[in-house]
């Protein structure tokens, strides 16, 4: 008798066990599926949280820093803090830019419930290429470009601020 329980309580256990990890990947599919709609829709807003640096992590404590992405054109103003090897003469030194994008290539991964877009923003002053990593509620932007050292963020996904 007591091991008819046993196995009963054991089955029961494992069923729990199998129902919630189907409920767990099944919320990250929703999520995965709610992140294909944005970037589908070619509009969306980040915002930075943290900058990464080679000599180590900074948090980003000023709010106002973001990239954000509307049909065929990338608007971003962010913090640097790295070498110029050339630089604009009484600019703050943030990476600033509204323009069109080109050289888009997106690439979904399903199975890692990511997205990987990258593309090139060309300016007056620079050439900057973006690599961005989209997951459900945050990404993780890379910029390099002609005139800077690489510098990359860490972004959350936010509703843009009215103004």
């Amino acid at each position: 008798m007591k091991r008819i329980i046993t196995l009963c309580l054991m089955i029961l256990l494992f069923t729990g066990l199998n129902v919630n990890a189907q409920s767990r990947k099944e919320k990250k599919d929703k999520a995965y599926q709610q992140l294909v709609e944005k970037v589908d829709g070619g509009k969306f807003y980040l915002e930075a949280s943290r900058i990464n640096l080679n000599a180590g992590v900074r948090s980003v404590q000023a709010e106002g820093y973001f990239l954000e992405i509307k049909g065929d054109s990338a608007k971003a103003y962010l913090p640097f803090f790295g070498r110029a090897y050339r630089s604009q003469i009484g600019g703050d030194g943030a990476i600033e830019f509204d323009h069109p994008f080109t050289k888009l290539n997106i690439k979904k991964s399903p199975d890692k419930h990511r997205i990987v877009m990258t593309m090139r923003v060309t300016t007056d002053v620079d050439i900057y290429d973006l690599t961005l990593f989209l997951f459900s509620n945050n990404a993780s932007l890379t910029i390099s470009s002609n005139n800077r050292s690489t510098i990359s963020y860490d972004m959350n996904f936010v509703e843009p601020k009215k103004k």
